[in-house]
């Protein structure tokens, strides 16, 4: 079993409602980190390479602890000479509270919340060019991003089922979309995210597990050649001399109506064997969860 799981995978072109529409994402903030320290900050505090984050390619990344545990997982985007990023909106405040203690030693640098702007998920490649115009067939692998007039369309994982997924990441305005598109829920959105493999944080989750036991190293979210950075070295010697015995993986079960805790115990013959991450909940399908994995 791989971290991407066991899943029986479906045909791309799924039955599913959600196989293709778009969701508002309200419940994440961009945040734009603008000025002469811009790269140098963010190189000291995320585990991305910032010479790696181009106009034409945005990856993952995440900020940890002096021990390695991550408390912000997020996504780097070039626009012209400024950084951007996404924050969840609830742990927004003291995420960036937590980061301006760095930020002070670059003078004539900030970072706020773009009011203005807005994430748009895509699911599937007809959504996406619907949307954002015929260049989005030109994205194909993760992290291919491409300027268009009203923001950047970035291409992310695909689902386990093959839907293709994208962002929109709206900078100026809030452009309108295409009357003819589903529009789903962000509990949609997130089952898509875990049928791609792609975690994210909770207040429970936060400054518990270091990159490489989220799967951050298999979604480009981990530079293991980069210089310093705030708990480099507990995630570099993990990598090089380590062994990691927690892994997320995708655990799929049925019988309940509503989704369980995120801190739900997963056992096997009565044997504790993880610990349950997001959740999703549908009364049509079965549950995907996420699982951290300890044997």
């Amino acid at each position: 079993m791989t971290q991407q799981d066991s899943l029986p995978h479906t045909a791309p072109n799924s039955s599913h409602p959600e196989s293709n529409g778009y969701a508002l994402l309200a419940n994440r903030v961009i945040v734009r980190i603008s000025g002469p320290g811009t790269d140098k900050f963010v190189q000291g505090q995320f585990t991305q390479h910032v010479d790696e984050v181009t106009s034409h390619q945005s990856l993952r990344a995440a900020a940890c602890n002096p021990k390695g545990r991550a408390y912000c997982l997020t996504r780097l985007v070039r626009d012209q000479h400024d950084l951007l990023m996404d924050l969840d909106v609830d742990q927004a405040d003291t995420t960036l509270s937590h980061l301006r203690k760095y930020l002070m030693l670059f003078r004539g640098t900030t970072m706020d919340v773009v009011p203005s702007a807005r994430i748009v998920g895509l699911l599937g490649e007809s959504t996406a060019i619907a949307a954002a115009g015929e260049g989005a067939e030109a994205l194909i692998r993760p992290g291919q991003a491409l300027p268009t007039g009203a923001g950047i369309l970035i291409r992310l994982e695909d689902t386990a089922e093959h839907t293709a997924r994208y962002e929109w990441w709206q900078l100026d305005g809030m452009p309108s979309l295409p009357a003819n598109l589903n529009e789903l829920s962000i509990d949609d959105w997130n089952r898509a995210s875990i049928l791609a493999g792609v975690p994210w944080l909770t207040p429970d989750s936060k400054d518990a597990y270091v990159p490489q036991m989220l799967n951050l190293q298999h979604l480009q979210g981990v530079h293991f050649k980069k210089g310093c950075y705030t708990g480099q070295e507990v995630i570099a010697r993990m990598h090089f001399l380590g062994q990691l015995k927690k892994s997320l993986f995708r655990l799929r079960f049925s019988g309940a109506d509503t989704s369980a805790s995120h801190r739900y115990q997963v056992a096997e013959r009565r044997q504790k064997c993880g610990r349950g991450g997001q959740c999703h909940c549908h009364r049509r399908w079965p549950r995907r969860a996420a699982r951290r994995h300890s044997p």
